[in-house]
């Protein structure tokens, strides 16, 4: 459902997409794309339901996106981290990577499970508490940028602790080291 972008998984929400999203993409299809679906309408017989969005989305792919392709995107999306990334990198990464995995994200709970498995360890210790078996994608992602925020008011607080005892430390009896306590003292 990733193939044609976040427009789509908006709607799909409203079950647009199921019912027709097969019909929207063939509007706005040219050229090759075009004549290929027109083709493969034509020589389905008329008696049989049509395409659902799962079918339509395995058939493009299949037509225009070479196999080869699919299985670049797949092992790169497999070997995701977060690493050094923050969660907004992160997301973003996954999220162009995903959208080449139709298949492998037929279900959200398993988009979710696959983004939290990326996210780095300390953050994904801190979800643990947060997250139930039916949260959403964008919940998800909401709780993890907050931790990782909350972590870098921590490391910032703990930079400016250790700042504020050495300068207090090594110059306790200059006037400069006074004012620089005062202005690192949060307000």
């Amino acid at each position: 459902m990733g193939l044609f972008g976040p427009f789509l998984r908006g709607i799909a929400k409203h079950g647009i997409v199921e019912s027709n999203g097969v019909d929207f993409v063939m509007f706005q299809m040219t050229g090759s794309a075009k004549r290929w679906w027109k083709d493969h309408v034509r020589t389905k017989p008329a008696s049989s339901p049509p395409h659902t969005w799962d079918q339509f989305s395995q058939l493009f792919m299949e037509k225009f996106i070479p196999f080869t392709l699919r299985d670049e995107y797949l092992k790169k999306f497999e070997r995701l981290q977060q690493g050094s990334m923050t969660v907004t990198q992160y997301e973003t990464r996954f999220v162009d990577l995903a959208r080449h995995s139709v298949i492998l994200f037929s279900m959200e709970r398993e988009r979710v499970r696959r983004f939290i498995n990326g996210l780095t360890f300390s953050i994904r210790l801190r979800m643990a508490k947060h997250i139930g078996d039916d949260i959403s994608f964008q919940r998800a992602e909401e709780i993890a940028r907050r931790i990782e925020m909350l972590s870098g008011q921590d490391r910032w607080w703990h930079l400016r602790r250790g700042l504020v005892i050495f300068v207090v430390a090594v110059v306790p009896r200059l006037e400069v080291g006074v004012h620089l306590v005062e202005a690192l003292l949060p307000v």
